[in-house]
């Protein structure tokens, strides 16, 4: 489910100063940052642990 939910973010990146590539891996989903500068790294790890901790409270919700 997050992988699905994340992909289409890395296909379309948001800014050209930072990409993300997820890979899967088993139940595992790895991550890959690549930034021009700290500030887009800074910025694409925020966005990202943001998407995940929404997508882990509303997966929580939906298994009550």
């Amino acid at each position: 489910m997050f992988w699905e939910a994340l992909r289409p973010e890395t296909e379309s990146p948001a800014t050209p100063r930072s990409h993300v590539h997820i890979e899967k891996k088993g139940s595992l989903l790895i991550f890959h940052f690549e930034a021009k500068d700290t500030t887009a790294l800074r910025a694409s790890l925020n966005s990202y642990l943001s998407w995940l901790y929404l997508l882990k409270g509303v997966h929580d919700i939906l298994a009550c």
